[in-house]
């Protein structure tokens, strides 16, 4: 199943969903201060501001769609561990980036954390370079360099759009369903502009860079993606609106060293699915990589 951009669309819908429990609690909220001085939030704001906001979080979109749909496209020529582990790199990205657009100082184990997230995503990445995983034999002609390239430069994008949304959240005072509820829609937008572009423009395979109407034929054919596709579809929407809380609580830097979390898991997945080896170098790479997020997060 070779859609990234459809992906990204699907991803999109998920975060578009989350309008619908914000509409219903703003809704809520009215019904119970009726005839009561409403409190001071985003639903007492003026019409020019809540459109302002609309406008401001297609900036972060195009970042997050961008990022996305690179990811996804990675994804294809490396493996899924390697692919979990260098996101870990974001939270480099993230670091230059709080102190050129947020104007904040990091201190000496913010930058020793950088340093061993990043020898930690080289170890990672080699490994999936030098090793050839036996598991995986029906992808011979994966190019896991390009691969890793793409998720890499991904996340600089997926930086730079945690760290603009932690602006925007701090000066617009958006709560965080409507944060990635805006998203979603902007994401929903961008997507019906570039699927029809994409099904026909041609790669040098001949074939649609992406087909929106294979994808969903693909879909229509199979039980296992439609549950996949649905599964992911809502994973999505609490995965954005969590991510979107911490960042709001928290920082964008911080939500970028916890996320790297998730790599226990997917790397764990993997190796019990038989998906690909076990090799020395990427656990090295791991712990590294672990001990550097704590590190920046001042849990060591």
């Amino acid at each position: 199943f070779k859609h990234p951009a459809v992906q990204s669309a699907f991803m999109f819908l998920g975060e578009f969903l989350c309008l619908i429990p914000f509409l219903l609690h703003t809704w809520h909220k009215k019904s119970v201060q009726k005839g009561d001085v409403p409190a001071r939030g985003f639903h007492t704001e003026s019409a020019a501001h809540k459109f302002k906001t609309l406008l401001t979080f297609g900036l972060p979109t195009l970042c997050d769609a961008a990022a996305t749909t690179m990811l996804n496209i990675g994804l294809f020529y490396t493996y899924a561990s390697t692919f979990q582990m260098l996101r870990g790199t974001m939270v480099v990205f993230a670091g230059f980036l709080t102190i050129v657009l947020l104007r904040r100082r990091l201190h000496l184990h913010h930058w020793m954390g950088i340093i061993l997230i990043t020898a930690g995503a080289a170890m990672v990445g080699a490994s999936s370079i030098i090793y050839d995983n036996g598991a995986l034999s029906g992808r011979r002609l994966l190019n896991p360099l390009l691969g890793d390239i793409m998720i890499v430069a991904a996340q600089v994008l997926a930086a730079t759009q945690f760290i603009v949304e932690e602006k925007y959240l701090a000066r617009y005072r958006v709560p965080a369903l409507l944060a990635v509820g805006l998203e979603g829609f902007w994401g929903l937008v961008l997507s019906a502009i570039a699927l029809p572009i994409l099904g026909v423009v041609r790669g040098t395979d001949g074939l649609p860079l992406d087909s929106a109407t294979q994808a969903f034929q693909e879909i229509a054919a199979s039980r296992q993606l439609q549950i996949t596709t649905a599964g992911c579809i809502i994973s999505i929407a609490f995965f954005n609106f969590f991510g979107i809380s911490v960042t709001k609580k928290l920082s964008g830097a911080s939500r970028c060293t916890i996320d790297a979390c998730r790599t226990l898991f997917v790397w764990a997945f993997s190796m019990w699915a038989g998906w690909e080896n076990f090799h020395t170098l990427q656990v090295v790479g791991f712990l590294v990589l672990v001990s550097g997020t704590s590190l920046y997060n001042e849990l060591m």
